[in-house]
This record gives structure tokens, sequence and C-alpha cells, in this order.
């Protein structure tokens, strides 16, 4: 399978990105550790086993090696948040559990929900759910082994995900060893061209480790006996293994920028192939197919393979495997001569994270080229005597360093292998920068956020108060974003719960200070329904409200109307009709509905605009005849279930009125319709509130 642009069309954009690691907890720190130089995988001193818990013969084993990508926090879960019972959650894969956790910061960190008409697609694969064997079967009674959960395996990953998150495109599991995550990342990216889904959801997530200990290296097998995993290094001797996982969020490079959308890089060609009967053994790699895959991705994007600036390679770590990799990239690829192209792994960082394995390399390139790092391969000193990369530009850097181009945008290719022999290649390049919000005031706006309890509010509002923070300190520069498209992301991004909050800030560091300081959470009301009532006395507009863009258009509808009418539009009932009829089209245009309209005097004319009864020059003119009316002074009313709430005629207090009315009211506010510019940003999402459920086995070691 191979696809990509052609002249740049057909690209795919990767929009948002979640990731759990081992030392890291999320893409950003998993950043910071490759960009540093940090080794995360997880090494157990002697004094540190009894804590652990491995039993004394294990220790004893001249085979055991006290090393692990060890992922924090393997038995916890947020069970509550996808509708799980204790008991549920207990016998539920943890790998399921931390899929779904990724797949719903994913789409929070893209700023997307998927609902209405948008078609989202999960493409996953997982290890063998090595939970259900150890811990989950050995407690059920004898007689009901075969009793197991429904959904246990491997094959349920994706479509648990579409499930919980309502998602109706292509739900695919994909199971290809350790490419699978990167196979099923070349799935949503065809399944996005071919217009099966409009959002694609693409990862995996390994667990290979409960006890997270260490393991048994014996002679022939593929784990280190050292405890380094030494991509392409003369000194490597196998893999080490880890636990984690991560989702990418992808869609069309075109619906990508028309809806605002911040890339944080392009796919620009991918190929999937096998290496066939053309190797020493099924479990043996072969250079053909890899040069295949490789050759094919770079051609399908319609690039030269010797633009490429960083190869995140498979590295496995093994003699055998790392030189043959060396030879696929040789041969496919060229020689370099603009720069070279570095070589390297992030399996040195945090372990080889089987079936999740590739989708971390992916991750990395992508933060690499929007980074502009070439970041080191940690624990190589020099090449083995079979890898002869002279002539070919192809290096392993051992230290992490700008990444400089002659003007073209950065490009990586991203390999993954499995056993068995499925390749995966996928081309990652540098996306546009997007345009710098305008200096100057942006606010006031409203911001909101909402969880299923107070606590998670409280909790999701003291994560966001760190990233604002950052954001008007300019900490972020490759994230430029003003107030606007903050409140627009957390509006129109996430889906709404129960508890909520709302808060009118002035610029991006009021909001920071705002949730700092604790946001009051109000119970929502089921959603009420709302009557629009317009008196028939003038209410000239207040502060910010005339240099909106939904009430300056709706003044000028109105002034355009009284001239025809030869009315001039200071006249005090043509202000009053303006004045309402503008309020109210700007009220429209901050997503309030309404439920009907109606009014008194000047206000009759206008309701019936609004209910589509008369048309603008009609009501004007009526309005004009007769500007009495059984007229009252007074703003505009909003009549909601549990009682009247005035309308300010001005934009901070109106924007505290539509807060109220989602916050406290429950009124389905629709966020979309606001007429003001804004993008989508990468923020913080839902604080998950996770507790411990696990079952432990009946002989166990290792406290997880």
């Amino acid at each position: 399978m191979t696809a990509g642009p052609e002249a740049g069309a057909g690209a795919i954009a990767v929009v948002g990105m979640a990731g759990r690691f081992p030392g890291a907890p999320d893409v950003d720190e998993l950043w910071r550790a490759v960009r540093d130089g940090r080794d995360l995988v997880r090494r157990w001193r002697s004094d540190e086993w009894d804590a652990a818990g491995p039993p004394a013969e294990l220790r004893a084993d001249p085979g055991y090696v006290p090393v692990f990508g060890r992922l924090d926090g393997l038995a916890d879960f947020d069970a509550e948040f996808f509708g799980y019972s204790d008991e549920e959650a207990a016998r539920l894969d943890p790998q399921q559990r931390i899929f779904l956790e990724l797949c719903w910061s994913a789409l929070e960190h893209a700023g997307h929900t998927c609902s209405g008409d948008v078609v989202g697609g999960v493409f996953a694969g997982a290890a063998p759910n090595r939970y259900l064997l150890g811990n989950v079967l050995p407690g059920l009674p004898a007689g009901e082994e075969w009793a197991w959960p429904a959904g246990s395996s491997a094959d349920y990953l994706p479509t648990r995900v579409s499930y919980a998150l309502d998602l109706t495109g292509p739900s695919v599991a994909v199971q290809t060893a350790c490419s699978s995550s990167l196979v099923a990342v070349c799935l949503a990216a065809q399944s996005l061209l071919d217009y099966r889904c409009d959002v694609a959801l693409a990862g995996g997530v390994a667990v290979t480790s409960l006890a997270q200990l260490g393991y048994l290296a014996r002679s022939g097998d593929q784990t280190s006996p050292t405890g380094y995993l030494r991509a392409f290094d003369a000194a490597a001797d196998g893999t080490v293994y880890g636990n984690g996982g991560a989702v990418v969020v992808l869609r069309r490079l075109e619906d990508a920028l028309a809806d605002g959308d911040h890339v944080h890089a392009v796919l620009r060609g991918w190929a999937v192939t096998n290496d066939g009967a053309a190797r020493a053994g099924f479990a043996s790699p072969g250079v053909d197919g890899q040069v295949t895959a490789i050759a094919e991705a770079w051609a399908a994007g319609g690039m030269e393979p010797d633009t490429v600036g960083l190869v995140e390679a498979h590295g496995g770590g093994t003699r055998l495997g790392d030189v043959i990799e060396l030879e696929a990239l040789r041969r496919a690829l060229g020689p370099i001569t603009a720069g070279g192209c570095a070589v390297g792994s992030v399996k040195t960082n945090i372990g080889n994270l089987d079936a999740a394995a590739g989708v971390a390399g992916l991750v990395k390139a992508v933060l690499a080229v929007r980074h502009g790092v070439l970041p080191a391969s940690l624990h190589h000193e020099r090449l083995g005597p079979d890898a002869d990369l002279d002539g070919t530009g192809l290096y392993v850097p051992v230290r992490s360093r700008p990444w400089v181009t002659d003007g073209r945008p950065r490009r990586a290719g991203v390999n993954s292998f499995g056993l068995g022999g499925t390749n995966a290649h996928v081309v990652v390049e540098q996306a546009s920068q997007p345009v710098s919000p305008a200096p100057g005031p942006s606010g006031p706006d409203l911001l909101v956020l909402s969880a299923p309890t107070e606590a998670a509010l409280h909790a999701t509002a003291a994560r966001l108060a760190d990233a604002l923070a950052e954001l008007a300190a300019g900490a972020t520069p490759d994230v430029p974003a003003g107030l606007g498209d903050v409140c627009w992301t957390l509006a129109v991004g996430r889906r709404p719960f129960g508890f909520r909050a709302g808060l009118v800030v002035a610029d991006l560091a009021d909001a920071a200070r705002q949730l700092a300081a604790g946001v009051n959470a109000h119970r929502s009301a089921a959603g009420s329904t709302v009557d629009w009532h317009l008196p028939g006395g003038d209410a000239p507009p207040g502060t910010g409200l005339a240099e909106l863009p939904a009430h300056r258009a709706a003044t000028a509808q109105c002034h355009a109307a009284f001239a025809d009418l030869g009315v001039a539009p200071d006249r005090p009932a043509a202000l009053a009709f303006t004045h309402a009829y503008a309020l109210a089209r700007q009220l429209a245009d901050l997503g309030v509905p309404a439920d009907g309209h109606d009014g008194v005097g000047i206000g009759a004319h206008v309701a019936a605009v609004l209910r589509g009864d008369r048309t603008l020059i009609e009501a004007a003119r009526l309005a004009v005849a007769d500007p009495a009316g059984p007229g009252t002074d007074g703003p505009l009313v909003l009549r909601v279930t549990a009682g009247a709430l005035p309308a300010p005629a001005d934009l901070p207090g109106l924007l505290a009125l539509v807060g109220r009315l989602w916050t406290e009211h429950g009124v389905p506010v629709d966020w979309r319709r606001r007429s003001r510019p804004a993008r989508r940003v990468p923020l913080p999402g839902y604080a998950f509130q996770r507790r411990r459920h696990w079952l432990s086995p009946p002989s166990a070691y290792g406290k997880v």
C-alpha cells in the first residue's frame, strides 16, 4: 500500500497528539527528554529490590536484567469518566484503559470533538493481553475460565474507543507486531484520502510487562544482557522493552487549514510492504522489503529522498537488524549531499514499546521537524564493522543540535518494522508556521470549562492556568495564540459536562491569574429554554459592542434600510430600532439560542424580524410610523426556566450573561456561530481522576 500527494495536494495534517511513555507522562515531557538526551528507562538498584518485590530466585538468576521502560500509574484508570464500574474496570486490559484516555486527550489536544456530522475513524494496534492471562483468568473459579470479559483481545481496542467517543467511521485493529501503530497511521491516512472519515485517530499501546521489574536475557534471544539499547553501535547486544502508548489525530491538510487547526506537521507520503520470503527466516528482517517501503513512500509524496534530514529509525539495537536497516536506508535514499541525514531511534530513550514503537517514533519525528532540532541517539559511540555509511551522508548523532536547512521545509522519514516482515515508512514534513496574532488588546472574551465532577473541574482549571501563563509569557513561540484562539478552542473543542465555569477575561495573563485563583463551579441545570423579550426603549451600545463584526454589520443593515426610507439614522425611533436589532444580532452571534421572540413598542417590530415574520425594511417602516406604541424602557430580557435575565448593552456584561446561561442554566450555546476569526490551539485537556483498578494474580511478584 502506498499513497501520498502530488504537487502538495492530498497531504495529511497531524493536528493533535497524546502519549504516555516510560518516565514521561505526556508528549511534551517526552520531547524535553529526547531533546536533552535523557535515558528514561528505569534501572533498578539492588537496594530497591526488597521494596519492588522480585523473588529471590529471580534475583539470583545470572540472566536477570533489572531494567525496564516503566510506565507510572499502570494500575490506575478514570473508570467513572468512561462509565465503567469498579469491577468492569479491574477486569479491563490496562492497554485498552490507557488507549481510551489517550484518544480522549488527543482529540482535546486537536481541539475537536468529532460531534455532529463529522465522521471519526480509529486505527490502532496493541500487544497481547498479558493481564488477562496472568491476572484475570487465574482468579476465575474452576470451570469458568471461558467467561472472560467481553472485548478482552486486541481486536476490540479501536472499537472500544469508537463506542466510548461515539465515532462512526472505520474502526480497524492492526496487528503487525512492532510496526502495528505506524501501519495504523498509514491506513488512517489512506482512509482520509479516500474520504472514509473526516478525522482519524491512529496509534498503539503496549503493556509487555505487568511487574515492570526487568527481564531474563537468554542466549540467542533479542533482549540486551547489559540493559542498554545501543542502536547502530558496535557494542549493540539487543533490545530493552518498555510499556507505553501514543495517538495522533489526523485530518486532510486542506480541511485542517480551512478550519483553523494547529498543524504540528504534515504527512507527505507513506508505504507498507512485507519482506515475503526474501530473508533468512520468518523472524529475520529483509533488506528488499524495507528498501521498497522507504522508496515508495518518498515517491508517493512526490519528493526526492535526498531532501531528508532525519530518519527516525526502527533501531531495535540488534546487530543484524540494525545493519540491515542501515543498508536499506543506503539503497533507498541514495547519497544525501545537502547537510547529511541524522539516523536515530527513540528506543534509546524509552525502550522498545512493541506495538506502540512506530507511533512513538512518529511523535518524535513530528516534534523534531516542528522544533527544528536533530535529537541525539543515546548510547552510541561508533558504528559496527558491518555498517558502512561512507559517502551516504547518513550519520548517527551523538548530541542534539539545531536543524538548519537551505530554506526548504524540514523533512523526516520514520521506519517501523515488525517481526513477520511487515514494514512501514512515513514521510513527515515541517508545517507552515501560523501567523502570530495581531498585537494589542484582544479581550474581553469568555473562557469556558466543564468537567463531570467539581474536583475534576478544579484540576483541569489548574492545568490550564499553567499553560496560559506560559503562552502569556511567550514561552511557546512555536504556538502563536491569542486570547480569542484560546477561548474558541475551549468552547468548540471540548465536550460539555455538568460542572461548569465561565470567566470573562481581558487577556491571556488575566485568564491565567483567574484560573490559578480558582473557579466558581456551577452544577448546570438541565437545558433551559430561552425566550427573548425586546422592550420599546432605546439602549445604546456600551463598551466594546459597536466594534464587533456582528453588531457592526447589523447596524449597517439598519442604516441602509432607513436610508432607503429617507429616514435619518439618528432619529429617535431609528436609533432605538437599530440598537435593539444590533444587540439581538450580537447575542445570536455569541451563540445564544432563541426559542421565541416577543416585544413591545419598537421591540415588537424587531422581534417580528427575528422571527422571520417581516423583512428588516418592513419593520423599520412600521417602527418609524408608530414609534411610541405600547412600549417600555429597559434592556433586552432573556426569559429562562429559572427566571428573567437582563442583557447588558456592553461587551463584558454580555459575555458574563452568556457565561451564566451556559454554566448555571444549561443553555446549549452554539459557540460556532461567533463571527470573530479564531484558530484552534493545543491546550491541556481534561485532568483524569484516576484510581487504582487492578486484580493481583494468585502468585505475584512486583508491586504495580
